[in-house]
């Protein structure tokens, strides 16, 4: 049989009359489907009469056409290596979507302020077509240490994900004999003047550690508060210090019954920035017991003459 699709406008104009034939066995179903009837079809003249008949049974409704929305780029965050040190590179990885009724290219943006980084690309995608890229930044060796917001827009749609700075640890000998002292810098760009608090953890615990000296741009600065003991560094300046160069400098002891190839490294360690989010500290992370105090070597006695 012959199913008939009729399409009036409001004037009772016949825009569309398509039809198919189709062949159904007794007792089983058959779907339809006419495709393209819209497409001549002006959304102004919406809603259009529909009826749909055979030789024996009519259905009737109403057909909105809207017009095409266009293209519609939105855009996601989905990975990015959010903490560095200074000159490192930090990489952003942004998913785009077309999620229009129609092809278009739009640029995609990545903005970094306190990087003073933009960076855009260029896409082209159909309906539903998405794409992945991925921003690469080269960091600045003097970026200050801090938490900031990187936002990624296309011309519909804006993310916006957090990228890091931290603070660098350096150890000047990294292998030393049990019940050594050991100096230990750490040390970042503060970009602003702030208070700020500086901790650097032992694990296991060390013997006993000693704040030395702390300087911001060459000029000495004296911590509000000292906590140094052999579980942590911890000194806070609750005076706001800087901007420049933040450098602490402290010792810690090794205990002297430590075992040669024993290792110590460094946990819950972090510098507060000037919005008093905690960054990571980076860089040497392990100081190794490479003899111990209590190593003797045997003593040989002098022959007797006979």
């Amino acid at each position: 049989f012959t199913v008939e699709l009729e399409i009036e406008d409001d004037q009772g104009n016949v825009v569309e009359n398509p039809e198919q034939d189709v062949t159904v066995a007794p007792g089983a179903e058959e779907t339809v489907t006419f495709e393209g009837v819209t497409g001549d079809l002006d959304a102004a003249d919406s809603p259009f009469d529909v009826e749909v008949s055979t030789e024996d049974a009519t259905l009737t409704g109403d057909l909105t056409v809207e017009e095409p929305t266009g293209p519609n780029f939105e855009v996601e965050v989905t990975d990015t290596n959010a903490e560095t040190l200074p000159g490192e590179e930090q990489n952003v990885t942004v998913e785009i979507e077309n999620v229009g009724d129609q092809t278009g290219t739009q640029n995609v943006t990545l903005d970094i302020p306190e990087y003073d980084v933009t960076d855009t690309s260029t896409f082209q995608l159909d309906p539903d077509e998405s794409t992945s890229t991925t921003f690469e930044v080269q960091t600045d060796d003097s970026q200050p240490f801090g938490v900031f917001n990187a936002t990624v827009s296309s011309e519909d749609d804006t993310a916006t994900t957090e990228v890091q700075i931290d603070v660098e640890r350096t150890i000047v000998d990294d292998e030393a004999e049990a019940g050594d002292t050991v100096e230990v810098q750490i040390s970042g760009q503060m970009g602003a003047e702030f208070p700020t608090t500086v901790n650097d953890g032992f694990e296991p615990a060390v013997n006993d550690s000693e704040f030395i000296s702390a300087s911001v741009g060459g000029e000495d600065e004296t911590p509000n508060l000292d906590f140094s003991d052999g579980d942590s560094m911890f000194i806070s300046f609750i005076d706001a210090i800087g901007p420049g160069e933040l450098v602490v400098t402290y010792e810690l002891t090794l205990p002297e019954g430590a075992d040669a190839g024993e290792e110590f490294s460094f946990d819950d360690s972090f510098v507060e920035d000037q919005n008093g989010v905690n960054v990571g500290v980076q860089g040497d992370d392990t100081i190794t017991i490479v003899t111990t105090d209590s190593t003797t070597q045997p003593q040989l006695a002098a022959p007797v003459a006979a």
